[in-house]
């Protein structure tokens, strides 16, 4: 845990390094990847599908975050494709995991 916590910081800091959105995307990215390395973890100590799940909601929801951040780089109608397209995207996602629920 303390790993992921360090690797998280390391990444962050990297992120000062760049200017305006894609800050904004490396630090949605380092957090993303912190969220999933946690739930991945919690998953290796205690396996069970609840945590399986979480792991999975944790990779669509840091996708979802990222890919929105990203369209920030677009203006007018690209960017409201972006968004739409991001949405979908975690729609699908969500809609894996509830089917993965079920099985």
């Amino acid at each position: 845990k303390e790993k992921i916590e360090a690797d998280y910081k390391v990444a962050k800091t990297q992120c000062d390094t760049l200017k305006d959105n894609a800050k904004d995307v490396c630090q949605k990215e380092a957090k993303g990847k912190e969220n999933v390395a946690k739930a991945e973890l919690e998953q290796q100590f205690k396996p069970s599908d609840s945590n399986a799940r979480k792991v999975a909601e944790e990779k669509v929801k840091a996708t979802y975050e990222v890919a929105k951040e990203k369209c920030d780089d677009q203006t007018g109608d690209a960017k409201s494709a972006c968004v739409k397209q991001a949405k979908a995207d975690e729609d699908k996602g969500k809609a894996d995991i509830k089917a993965m629920a079920k099985k």
